[in-house]
C-alpha cells in the first residue's frame, strides 16, 4: 500500500498545474457550457472556440427556429421533399431508427407538440388538452421519409414538425 501511495505522489511530479478554462454559449435552444482542463490556457480557449464553431454550424443546419436551416425548411415544406446536408440526413435517419427501436416512445416529430409550451414566455402555461390531443396526431416518426441517395427529407404529411435534441416521448403519456 505504501508503494502505491508513493507512486501516486511521484506521478504528479514534473507535471504543470492544470487550469480550468470555461465558456458558455446558446445553441439549438440550449445553454451550453464547455470546460477544458489544460496546462495551456490559450490552447484550451482555442479548443472551446472550435467546439462552439461546430455548435454554430449544427445550429445553422438543425435548428427548427433558424430560417434557412435544413430542419426549418423541412418543417415548412408542406410535405414537399427538401434537400438536406449529409449530417442532417444522418441525424434524421438515426432519429427514425430510434423511433423504431423504442416503438415510438422516442420520436423526433414532436415539434408541433412541444411548441404548445412556450418555454421562452415570461408566463409559460400548460396548453389546453384539446390542443395537446390535436398536436399528438402529428407526432409519428413513420411520417418522415429520408432518401439516402439524394439527401432529401420529406414529411409525408404537412403537419409533421421535426425537433432535434428531443427527450424521450412516450406517446400514451398524459401531457396535461
Amino acid at each position: 500500500m505504501l508503494v502505491i501511495l508513493m507512486m501516486a505522489a511521484l506521478a504528479g511530479c514534473g507535471q504543470k498545474e492544470q487550469k480550468k478554462v470555461s465558456d458558455y454559449g446558446f445553441y439549438l435552444d440550449t445553454e451550453c457550457t464547455i470546460t477544458v482542463y489544460t496546462d495551456d490556457e490559450e490552447k484550451g480557449r482555442k479548443i472551446i472556440k472550435d467546439a462552439f464553431a461546430l455548435c454554430e454550424e449544427y445550429e445553422g443546419k438543425m435548428s427548427k427556429t433558424v430560417k434557412g436551416s435544413d430542419i426549418y425548411r423541412l418543417n415548412h415544406a408542406n410535405g414537399e421533399a427538401v434537400s438536406v446536408s449529409d449530417s442532417v440526413r444522418d441525424v434524421l435517419s438515426m432519429g427514425i431508427e430510434m423511433g423504431k427501436e423504442s416503438k415510438g416512445r422516442f420520436d423526433i416529430t414532436v415539434g408541433r407538440l412541444t411548441d404548445l409550451w412556450d418555454f421562452k414566455s415570461d408566463e409559460p402555461k400548460v396548453p389546453q388538452e384539446s390542443n395537446i390531443k390535436a398536436a399528438m396526431k402529428t407526432v409519428d416518426y413513420e411520417k418522415l421519409a429520408i432518401a439516402t441517395q439524394t439527401y432529401t427529407g420529406k414529411a409525408l404529411t404537412p403537419a409533421v414538425s421535426v425537433k432535434m435534441g428531443n427527450k424521450a416521448l412516450k406517446k400514451d403519456k398524459d401531457y396535461t
